[in-house]
């Protein structure tokens, strides 16, 4: 697509044996008009190359200046836009992307793509424009789900001297405890679920194999309350569908019974010796 700022390479023969085949460079102004040697002003910004090629051979015989003109267009130098793109993609930086295509997708696909902790919710910031009466506007920012922009639709063009920030994700954890091995917080995996069993297998497995009761405390965004849900460590194993699927948050607790609690006193009792562990023996 030709667009103002444009530099095109014009060949012109005239099919006269005798004459030489003519060859211009032209540019498109701020208009979108090039200036065609012996034609004048054509309007060519919004054309693809072959639509502008026939624009100048129309003009160039309704002018009378050609009878049959054959005409050539080549693309020299396309008018770019400076993009600053920066944050969680792999190639920060300034990018110079053609105007005909400076939209928010080339720029991430300059940048070469994202690293694995880029946030979805990107970051544009316009530079100032002038506005219908001349006025100049001061910078504004917007901010874009990536998630949702199939169903935004646009394509979020960008004017020269844009700039993109792909912010790094904020880590969502799961913390589990109870009677696992190793209590500890979880980060959730970005690209997949993360069920109770995983998290639980993370902190070292069960330390007790009977242990079987499960409670995941998570908080509900609606109305900020705490709510319990029980899972069964044999159930989840038979059925995925009782694998409950963790949410950022989650309090994932291995219960202590009356039975896992005499289990591991017992335990205790014979790891340590009756002597030791029972006063007065």
């Amino acid at each position: 697509m030709v667009q103002p700022g444009d530099q095109l390479q014009l060949t012109v023969a005239t099919g006269i044996p005798e004459a030489d085949i003519n060859e211009h460079p032209i540019r498109v102004d701020g208009e979108g008009n090039a200036h065609v040697p012996l034609v004048g002003p054509v309007q060519l910004a919004g054309l693809r190359v072959p639509e502008a090629e026939r624009a100048v051979q129309v003009e160039s015989i309704r002018r009378g200046i050609y009878r049959e003109p054959q005409v050539a267009l080549s693309m020299e130098k396309q008018m770019a836009h400076r993009v600053t793109i920066n944050g969680a993609v792999s190639k920060p930086g300034v990018k110079s992307i053609p105007a005909a295509s400076s939209d928010l997708f080339s720029a991430l696909s300059e940048s070469g793509g994202f690293q694995r902790d880029a946030d979805t919710i990107v970051e544009i910031t316009y530079p100032p424009q002038r506005g219908p009466t001349g006025q100049l506007l001061p910078s504004r920012t917007t901010r874009v789900d990536l998630l949702e922009i199939e169903e935004i639709g646009g394509s979020y063009p960008l004017p020269d001297g844009s700039a993109v920030m792909v912010p790094r994700r904020q880590p969502q954890t799961v913390h589990v405890d109870g009677l696992v091995m190793r209590p500890l917080r979880i980060e959730l995996p970005f690209d997949r679920e993360l069920r109770v069993l995983e998290a639980i297998a993370e902190a070292g497995g069960r330390r007790l194999s009977m242990a079987d009761r499960i409670y995941v405390s998570r908080i509900d965004p609606g109305t900020g309350r705490t709510r319990v849900i029980q899972v069964s460590y044999k159930r989840a194993l038979e059925n995925s569908g009782e694998n409950l699927v963790l949410s950022a948050g989650d309090v994932v607790t291995v219960q202590e019974t009356p039975l896992t609690f005499t289990v591991g006193t017992l335990r205790n009792l014979i790891r340590f010796g009756f002597s030791s562990a029972v006063p007065g023996l």
